[in-house]
């Protein structure tokens, strides 16, 4: 019993501390990147874009097909 009482106690302490905001400096911080960084980042984002705008001018072909072109 007085095994779980400390860890209720822990645990309301950890909540009562708050969480530490960066500062102004550290958000505006440069990064720095290396030579294939910006090549690697590109590849992610067509990765990721480019199946989602096939399939949007996909669906869209399919509905001008189906109101006009049938």
């Amino acid at each position: 019993m007085t095994q779980n009482l400390s860890l209720t106690m822990s645990f309301n302490r950890q909540l009562e501390d708050e969480p530490k905001k960066p500062d102004e400096e550290e958000m505006t911080e440069d990064l720095d990147l290396e030579k294939e960084d910006l090549k690697a980042m590109f590849v992610a984002a067509l990765i990721t874009f480019l199946p989602v705008v096939i399939l949007f001018v996909g669906a869209l072909y399919l509905i001008i097909y189906l109101l006009f072109l049938r």
